[in-house]
């Protein structure tokens, strides 16, 4: 049962971490793992499990990280903050949240960060926006590059289409998804959990090992 849920914890498109008031690392999925290979909003201070803190990428934003963390822990305040990621251009938001749970009915008080990446969207979209809703390859494909910001035009001389003819597979888009413009699609996308069980963890944002 531990290794399924350790499963289910690994296969999520966020980094997860659960620290300490210091920030030492108490637990850390595989998206978090990846996160701070590559500089994305966070690192960890140390290899060793005993001294392993959570810090963030960007040595000015440490101070403020530590902080809501602490502030987490001793007055049980939700925070969060926008970091700075050294990986491609792409931006990061953590959100430090206090948790307690009861051991022998004694409370065992922790702090929860969960960082978000634009971009990081599992693999596994596409192809399930084409199963849910039968989209073509290339219709789903659209669909993730609005979510993920692109224009149509950008779209279009990417594929080395016509402009006109991309406009006419959003249109279907929207009539298969039951949406009725960019906004309901964008958020019809975002609605999707950001799972991928069907590949190993770290695989979940492929475009990170290229």
């Amino acid at each position: 049962m531990l290794a399924l849920l350790q499963a289910v914890i690994d296969s999520l498109a966020i980094a997860v971490v659960l620290c300490e008031e210091t920030g030492r690392v108490i637990f850390a999925n595989e998206m978090a793992e990846l996160f701070a290979r590559s500089g994305i909003g966070i690192a960890f201070s140390s290899a060793s499990p005993a001294t392993r803190r959570i810090i963030a990428a960007a040595t000015h934003e440490r101070r403020a990280l530590g902080t809501l963390i602490r502030t987490a822990a001793n007055s049980g305040q939700e925070g969060g903050l926008q970091l700075t990621s050294t990986f491609k251009g792409r931006s990061a938001l953590a959100l430090v949240t206090p948790v307690t749970a009861f051991d022998k009915n004694k409370p065992v008080r922790g702090v929860l960060v969960t960082i978000g990446s634009d971009g990081a969207t599992p693999a596994s979209v596409e192809a399930r926006l084409a199963s849910l809703f039968k989209l073509s390859p290339t219709q789903a494909a659209l669909t993730l590059a609005i979510f993920n910001g692109q224009s149509l035009a950008d779209f279009a001389k990417a594929r080395k289409n016509k402009l006109s003819t991309v406009r006419s597979q959003l249109s279907r888009i929207f009539a298969k998804t039951g949406v009725r413009n960019q906004v309901d699609l964008m958020r019809l996308v975002s609605a999707m959990p950001p799972i991928d069980v069907s590949t190993a963890p770290a695989q979940a944002w492929r475009g990170l090992r290229d």
